[in-house]
């Protein structure tokens, strides 16, 4: 009687195994004949709302199956030409990342754990878009040109629209000579913590005149300065001038750094190849055949 009682409740519990094993790995689309199941839909969903908790349901169905078409599509093409992503180097750079931003990946982990949200949804879409980075360089790096003009273009016009808090520090001449007037200036720079600690530390030298300018814009500031500021592209003094009345010295107070040169260039080489990518992507979903299943 207990034998037929066990058997009978290990063939109930297989059933209701088969029942939910079919539910969560059902195909939901094909994209080239290549299975995306209920499981992976509900994963990025989750994943996705945890996110976006104001987007509505229809938006996150939408956002998750057109990511997981995308990213079937990247490993698909990646791996055409032989590039793979193993789940080591994309845990490994999940890792870098959340290091990156201060943060730490295994409590990362834990969160989704506590959200009921396999990790495994992120691990594959890290490994989807390193592949993609890779096959993208590989096939069009090549084809990226920034001109010099471009650089010099891109960046006259963000100096432009930037806002600038500025201090100006005249050092009068009175009876010093013009070597003394430089050793003052060179211990301002060298000591510059901050404009707000100049005003404090210099306020009480009476040859030392402070004024501070802010929100301007970079052409409201006298030349050479203004051309000077536009090289510089940094936080902090600008080196001391002559003037007919003492030295002076101009400060870009807390305007974040204006990228370089050669950041502006890498900043346009990677606009291009994100064309590139958009397109190359656009082209070979129009190409592939993605047949949805019920959901």
């Amino acid at each position: 009687m207990h034998k037929i009682y066990l058997l009978s409740m290990v063939f109930i519990s297989l059933f209701c195994y088969e029942a939910y094993s079919s539910n969560i790995t059902k195909i939901i689309l094909l994209v080239n004949d290549e299975p995306i199941t209920h499981t992976d839909y509900e994963e990025r969903a989750k994943f996705n709302k945890s996110n976006n908790m104001d987007a509505t349901d229809k938006e996150i169905q939408n956002m998750s199956i057109n990511e997981l078409i995308e990213e079937t599509l990247m490993i698909q093409e990646s791996g055409s030409i032989g590039i793979e992503i193993t789940d080591k180097k994309a845990i490994e750079s999940l890792a870098e990342t959340f290091q990156s931003q201060g943060n730490d990946f295994q409590i990362f982990t834990e969160e989704l754990k506590e959200l009921n949200i396999n990790i495994e949804t992120v691990i594959q879409q890290r490994k989807a878009n390193l592949a993609w980075q890779a096959y993208i360089r590989r096939n069009y790096i090549r084809l990226a040109d920034v001109t010099q003009d471009d650089i010099k273009d891109y960046r006259d016009d963000l100096i432009k629209n930037s806002l600038f808090d500025i201090q100006r520090i005249i050092i009068d001449k009175n009876d010093k000579n013009p070597k003394e007037l430089l050793l003052i200036a060179d211990n301002i720079i060298k000591n510059y913590r901050s404009c707000a600690e100049n005003n404090i530390n210099l306020k009480d030298y009476p040859y030392v005149n402070i004024t501070n300018y802010q929100s301007i814009l970079l052409s409201d500031i006298e030349q050479p300065f203004r051309n000077m500021f536009k090289k510089s592209g940094k936080n902090g003094p600008l080196p001391a001038q002559m003037i007919n009345d003492g030295i002076i010295i101009y400060i870009n107070c807390n305007q974040s750094n204006i990228m370089t040169n050669s950041e502006v260039e890498n900043y346009l080489l990677v606009k291009q190849i994100e064309k590139y990518s958009a397109k190359h992507l656009r082209d070979i979903r129009q190409d592939s055949i993605i047949e949805f299943k019920e959901r």
